[in-house]
């Protein structure tokens, strides 16, 4: 029996929908295994809040200084201040919850996690497999550690990356994004079409705009007035009861057929159903996509991570980018009526997709060996 760690952050949704996944996939393939998921700062909520609702901010009314912050050394450099107050208030929290848990191994889904871990490895003598698990198509620096034994990430080109920031290429295991075991159970396009209320016989068009609505989704929406088109559009909106009333009022206006949706939990239903989806381009979000072999039209990324994604889905074929949200319907359109373009992006949205990458990384982390060496941060 495996007793492990999975640690994740809010920060935004797509940190802990990952972690999510992985333990669902540790309980699907080991029964045995016990797991728990632990974001450290749940013992501080209002710290908590502070990180998520600074970082909401940043992405929704300042996503360039998010980008510089992403970018910086302030952040990531070796002697950064900032560094060094982040790694060890983490480290100070997750030795706790080693203490409480005894865990045979940890799993983090972000890189101050990894990095605190790996203070708490180098400086106080853990001695615990650290498995650090991407969720974007970019590993930040401020989580690559000599101390992390396994890095998983989501392709050869990401690997490359870490090759050329001094990671040993036994490190690196290329196995995807985690996601929900849902989005690897097959559901043609008609049955979900139907099942959901669409017209099975005219084009899906699906609008994300993420948990937290950041986006320019209103913008988005009124760039489809005076569009019309042998397609259907659907929105969903999140969390932001406001912003889906005036979604609502804006969709009343477009000549094309239009459901808003607040936030669903059958989103694998709505992504089977699509023949195209329009995203910003976040990492759970593009991966949740391409696990359906659907094409990805991209919007506004903000720059650090987001741009990584759009960099690495738009060269590999399977998405297209738009800067200008105005020129998103024509880019729509030209494509719905290419089969053969989209064709293209469905085989190479498949190639990039891993719908079963949740299950993948927990036979990984099930089948590392357990430590004999506990480190004296361990309860006894």
């Amino acid at each position: 029996m495996k007793r492990i760690l999975v640690l994740t952050v809010l920060a935004g949704m797509g940190h802990i929908r990952a972690a999510e996944a992985i333990c669902e996939g540790i309980r699907s393939v080991s029964q045995e295994s016990v797991v728990w998921l632990k974001d450290p700062l749940e013992e501080e909520p209002k710290k908590q809040r502070f990180i998520n609702d600074f970082y909401v901010f940043m992405a929704r009314h300042m996503p360039h200084l998010w980008g510089y912050f992403y970018n910086s050394r302030l952040l990531s450099g070796a002697y950064s201040p900032m560094r060094w107050y982040i790694t060890r208030r983490y480290a100070s929290l997750i030795a706790k919850n080693i203490k409480e848990w005894n865990p045979d191994i940890i799993v983090s889904t972000h890189p101050f996690l990894a990095a605190a871990v790996g203070v708490l490895k180098k400086r106080k003598g853990l001695n615990i497999p650290l498995i650090s698990v991407a969720t974007d198509f970019h590993v930040h620096l401020f989580g690559i550690n000599k101390q992390v034994d396994t890095f998983i990430v989501p392709c050869e080109e990401v690997a490359e990356y870490l090759n050329r920031q001094g990671v040993n290429s036994e490190k690196i295991v290329s196995c995807g994004i985690p996601i929900s075991l849902k989005f690897s159970v097959p559901l043609r396009i008609e049955e979900a079409k139907e099942k959901l209320g669409f017209d099975r016989d005219k084009p899906l068009v699906l609008l994300l705009s993420g948990g937290f609505g950041i986006g320019p989704v209103l913008d988005l929406l009124k760039a489809f007035r005076g569009i019309e088109g042998k397609f259907q559009l659907a929105i969903i909106i999140g969390r932001d009861e406001k912003l889906r009333k005036r979604a609502k009022e804006i969709a009343q206006t477009l000549n094309c057929p239009i459901k808003v949706f607040s936030f669903v939990d059958n989103m694998e239903e709505f992504v089977s159903a699509a023949d195209m989806v329009i995203t910003k381009p976040g990492g759970m979000s593009v991966s949740e996509t391409l696990a359906k072999r659907v094409p990805l039209c991209l919007m506004q990324a903000i720059k650090g991570q987001e741009e990584w994604n759009v960099r690495i889905l738009v060269k590999a074929g399977a998405a297209v980018y738009s800067k200008d949200v105005r020129d998103i319907p024509s880019v729509v359109i030209g494509l719905l009526n290419d089969e053969a373009k989209c064709s293209c992006m469905r085989e190479s949205a498949g190639r990039l997709g891993k719908p079963n990458c949740s299950e993948n990384i927990a036979r990984l982390v099930i089948n590392i060996g357990v430590t004999d060496n506990v480190s004296g941060i361990h309860k006894s």
